[in-house]
């Protein structure tokens, strides 16, 4: 009877497991790459690289090949997976960067915790949830962003977090699943597993590097990071197929945007401060659209179709390669909750819709539109589009007003190549009215309470200077302005008589735009190195307020083997007006001179002096860069107060420039406490369209910003605004004492050194590493080509405009310690503001400038 009694409940216990196994909802486990390519697989044909792990995963799975992220870059597009939303319902238009560039970006500081997310409601049907690697939901300069747990995570450890936040490693995100996974295997999980390849830098492991040896240089760094990519893969699949899951977890393979673009030349490294790594830099980064048009942060299909390959034992079929299902990351929510059983919130409006039969390879036609909105890089041919719409297999990609619209049938036209608006004007104007309604749908404000507490930190335009108007009212303006770039024919060339020049340097006038109605020309000094062998390198010269085209400051550059044009931008002459004091002759063909500090707001665009300005300067570029002697890929660009004002502008809008060198000028000009900001502050021409920070972004070359702590005109915190919103390379040098004028600005040594070390080996000779601050401890560190040989901290205790300060110079101590070089020093009480340097012989580097709020 007890035997009987114990083989009952014993045989109950089993069926009970048994019905309980039966029901489990599946594991989840989502894979996102970063900037991994459409093309980067071996299973695609890709011809060098090998990804045997996520080949064996597609074996096994649905290869979604029309899957489509809804942004093309990083933090937008996850956000877009983790809501189900378009990441624009949150003012999160493109990456998470500093609490001051979100702001003038319109973006909050953070996902706002209150959104709805995948992980909170599968956390709140019981699965054990789980984030590792990337976050990027914020920014690792953002002090009091929410952290993951907020969003719904049990666990997490990632890199690209808040200000303060642990920094995991960047290839711990694949040991880090296999040891969730075996310590949850007895219950439903959720991972997000958000790995850093192939996003810049590329740090691949010794163990790829040497498996890739064969490959040319370039090839190897690349082939290397995608294999440390798919051995991540590869423990995963190891992991869930060692603990008896394999056959009841949902695995997902996808990437954020597509692949990065391609540097010409290789740079000696590259240091990311948000993922805390430094690594190989641009030139490496060869991704695979798979023929596919457009890169990352285009929305044409290379930027924003991705891999998607999902693997579901007993639902989906394996193998499968599906070309016809439209997929995006905003389905994702929807459809995965359906796959575990768990049922959306009665207030939840999704904006993807359940695909889940398209999981089980079931053939499925989407109901709902797709839309892109781009508020990033805007540049011919590939990057122009900002707002697009894909209804059924018809894609409409526009510029923002809609005055441009290409029209693509993307089952017949994967490469879109052939546009096909003008036979089908219909389908036009059908999709864009969709496309404008949907877009006023969305808020303009970010919500407050997502912004950072760091406003004192990251100072933000006064009351006074703050923008009045929505962003598509100055759509048309700044459109016109970018327009400027496309000024790529070089003008024609007079000779300009009377002026004493040499065999090397001419006196020339050269065709400009149009001045109310009345053609133009400009003066400059153009001039080639005496000696040269082969092409030599070349840059664009322009001067300050009161300045003209000095043939002398063509000799110094010629002096160090560059060929230099110096231009004059307010149509003067080199010769004096003796009926002007201090002022220079206008020529007959002058264009207009510049109107105080945008004083010329009210005239039409096209009437501007800077609008002129800047188109000189693009000329003056083609003209130079035309050159038989000159290297057109090495051409750079140097400008003195107002000209560094035009320099740093034009550098957002001609991306041909291969170095910038703004003296004392920069942007965010109506945040200044002197004339500028008085005179700016209720400008809104200048906020939406002139300051040099609406297009800093696309500023991607190498930058030297030179000034010295004096200066009354442009003040630090503007010139470090200015300098942290360039996303390339960057050197700054703050020179004490130097003074503000022409003479100060090209005599110092500083200049030249910068742009030989970019045009010899792509990088700044000098970059500061990384930068903090303990109580009264500072500690900077820098990587150099050179040997520093004395650091310094300068620093003062007073507040106000930072030119009317007194800065002091005190000791700082250096040291070399493997590739860097660290200085620390202690600050002085009271300190409010302070930068450290560091000199090679006559040379000087500086940290970034950092402001002290109480």
């Amino acid at each position: 009877m007890k035997l009987t009694r114990l083989i009952s409940v014993v045989l109950l216990c089993f069926l009970a497991n048994l019905s309980r196994a039966d029901v489990q909802p599946p594991n989840i486990i989502f894979i996102y790459a970063d900037d991994w390519g459409w093309g980067d697989l071996s299973s695609r044909d890709h011809p060098w690289l090998q990804t045997p792990h996520l080949d064996r995963l597609a074996k096994e799975s649905i290869d979604f090949q029309q899957f489509n992220v809804v942004n093309p870059v990083c933090s937008p597009s996850r956000v877009a997976a983790l809501t189900g939303h378009y990441p624009a319902r949150y003012c999160v238009h493109q990456h998470f960067a500093t609490p001051k560039s979100n702001h003038e970006r319109g973006m909050t500081d953070w996902l706002d915790p209150d959104a709805p997310t995948l992980p909170r409601l599968l956390k709140q049907a019981g699965y054990r949830t789980a984030h590792f690697g990337k976050w990027h939901l914020t920014n690792r300069q953002t002090e009091g962003a929410p952290t993951p747990d907020a969003y719904g995570y049990d666990e997490a450890s990632v890199f690209n977090g808040g200000a303060g936040w642990p920094s995991a490693d960047l290839h711990a995100a694949g040991p880090d699943t296999v040891a969730f996974i075996r310590k949850n295997k007895d219950k439903p999980f959720f991972i997000n597993v958000w790995l850093h390849e192939t996003h810049l830098p590329h740090v691949p492991t010794v163990e790829s590097m040497e498996k890739h040896k064969h490959l040319d240089p370039q090839k190897q760094v690349y082939a290397a990071f995608i294999t440390d990519g798919d051995n991540a893969v590869g423990q995963i699949l190891d992991a869930l197929q060692a603990e008896g899951l394999a056959k009841n977890t949902i695995v997902m393979f996808s990437s954020d945007n597509g692949p990065e673009n391609t540097r010409p030349k290789p740079q000696k490294e590259k240091f990311d401060p948000d993922a805390n790594a430094k690594g190989y830099d641009g030139y490496y980064s060869v991704g695979d659209t798979g023929g596919l048009r457009g890169r990352k942060r285009s929305v044409f299909e290379g930027g924003v179709r991705t891999p998607f390959i999902v693997r579901w034992p007993g639902h989906s079929p394996a193998g499968l390669k599906n070309t016809d299902t439209v997929f995006t990351a905003v389905d994702l929510l929807p459809t995965l909750c359906a796959a575990a059983g768990v049922e959306l919130p009665a207030d939840y409006e999704a904006d993807g819709e359940n695909l889940i039969n398209a999981l089980k390879g079931k053939p499925v036609v989407r109901k709902k539109p797709i839309f892109w909105d781009w508020r990033g890089k805007a540049a011919e041919p590939d990057y122009w589009p900002r707002l697009v719409v894909r209804q059924g297999d018809w894609k409409l990609v526009m510029n923002d007003d809609a005055s441009r619209a290409e029209l693509y049938q993307i089952s017949e036209d994967w490469t879109e190549s052939k546009d096909v608006a003008k036979a089908h004007p219909d389908v036009v104007g059908r999709l864009t009215k969709l496309a404008m309604d949907w877009r006023a749908t969305l808020p303009t404000e970010p919500d407050p309470d997502c912004r950072s507490t760091q406003a004192d930190a990251n100072p933000q335009p006064n009351s006074k200077s703050s923008k009045k108007t929505t962003p598509d009212e100055w759509t048309a303006e700044r459109t016109q302005v970018l327009s400027l770039g496309k000024l790529d024919t070089p003008p024609a060339v007079y000779e300009a008589e009377g002026y004493p020049g040499t065999e090397h340097i001419k006196a020339i006038y050269f065709d400009a735009l149009s001045w109310k109605g009345k053609p133009t020309r400009v003066f400059a000094w153009l001039g080639l190195p005496e000696k040269r062998e082969g092409k030599v390198p070349g840059v664009v010269l322009v001067h300050g307020g009161g300045g003209t085209a000095f043939k002398e400051w063509v000799k110094k550059w010629n002096d160090r083997g560059f060929a230099a044009i110096s231009i004059a931008v307010e149509g003067q002459i080199d010769q004096r007006d003796p009926m002007k004091e201090r002022s220079w002759k206008r020529h007959e063909w002058a264009g207009p001179s510049r109107v105080g500090i945008y004083g010329d707001s009210s005239e039409a665009l096209k009437d501007q002096w800077m609008f002129h300005a800047v188109a000189d300067t693009v000329l003056a570029n083609s003209l130079l860069r035309s050159l038989p002697e000159v290297d057109a890929d090495q051409v750079g660009v140097m400008g003195i107060s107002w000209g560094g004002v035009i320099t740093s502008t034009v550098i957002g809008i001609d991306q041909r420039f291969a170095f910038a060198i703004p003296i004392y000028g920069c942007g965010n000009k109506a945040s200044a406490e002197n004339q500028y900001g008085r005179a700016l502050g209720d400008n809104p021409l200048y906020q939406e369209v002139w300051d040099p920070m609406v297009r800093m972004e696309r500023a991607e070359l190498p930058v030297l910003w030179l000034s010295w702590p004096g200066d009354k005109h442009f003040p630090m915190d503007c010139l470090a605004a200015s300098y942290k919103a360039a996303p390339g390379a960057r050197q700054v040098a703050l020179i004490p004492r130097m003074r503000h004028g022409h003479g100060p600005g090209w005599n110092v040594p500083d200049s030249y050194a910068f742009a030989k070390s970019i045009v010899q080996t792509g990088s700044p000779w000098c970059q500061q590493h990384g930068i903090e601050l303990s109580g009264l401890s500072a500690e900077a560190s820098f990587t150099s080509m050179k040997p520093l040989d004395q650091a310094v901290l300068v620093s003062t205790k007073d507040v106000g405009i930072t030119g009317e300060r007194k800065w002091i110079e005190s000791h700082a101590t250096l040291n070399k310690q493997g590739d860097l070089w660290r200085v620390s020093a202690t600050l002085p009480k009271d300190t409010t503001a302070w930068f450290i340097n560091v000199r090679s012989g006559e040379l000087t580097v500086s940290s970034d400038y950092q402001e002290i709020t109480k």
